[in-house]
């Protein structure tokens, strides 16, 4: 006896059942497996966001400190430009407690001509210790103030640059390396 149509078609609709149920079960297992891979990724952005901002903030930081060290050679520049006509003269002792500016200046105005210097040229003399006096000059460089130094004078006077804190500090580092090679 041969099936009926009715076994057929209920035999179809339980093999297209059971094909449903395997597809399904395949595309629930491809979801589940992409669900993993996107977890993993959505990871691994989470960890690549953290390294981008970390190195955003060191590169923030290394910004600002090369706008600080920029700023600071500047200032530098600035104080050095502002320096570099004057000179300091040691051994200049104070004329007593109520010493006059003109007595300062004939003191100063000596020891320019003994520099082979103008005394016309001097812009101001301020004393700024007991023996050391800032002396500028309007036109005078560096590099004319640096010869004059050379000149000889009274043993008990001498003649710097008018250095700037940094220059200063420079100068004791080179001074102490000097001494370390020797």
């Amino acid at each position: 006896m041969g099936k009926s149509e009715e076994q057929k078609i209920m035999e179809g609709i339980n093999k297209i059942s059971r094909d449903m149920h395997e597809g399904f079960k395949q595309v629930n297992e491809n979801f589940k497996h992409f669900e993993t891979r996107l977890d993993n990724i959505e990871e691994e952005m989470k960890t690549i966001r953290g390294e981008i901002t970390e190195e955003k903030d060191t590169t923030r930081n290394q910004i600002k400190e090369i706008e600080n060290k920029m700023e600071e050679d500047q200032k530098e520049q600035k104080a050095k430009e502002h320096k570099r006509n004057n000179i300091i003269i040691a051994g200049l002792k104070r004329g007593g407690e109520q010493e006059e500016r003109a007595d300062l200046k004939k003191k100063v105005e000596q020891v320019i001509q003994n520099l082979k210097l103008e005394k016309e040229d001097i812009k101001f003399t301020r004393r700024i210790g007991e023996q050391m006096v800032l002396v500028g000059f309007y036109t005078r460089t560096t590099m004319e103030l640096a010869h004059a130094r050379k000149r000889t004078l009274d043993e008990n006077i001498r003649i710097y640059e008018d250095l700037t804190v940094k220059q200063r500090e420079d100068y004791e580092k080179a001074k102490d390396l000097a001494k370390e090679k020797i």
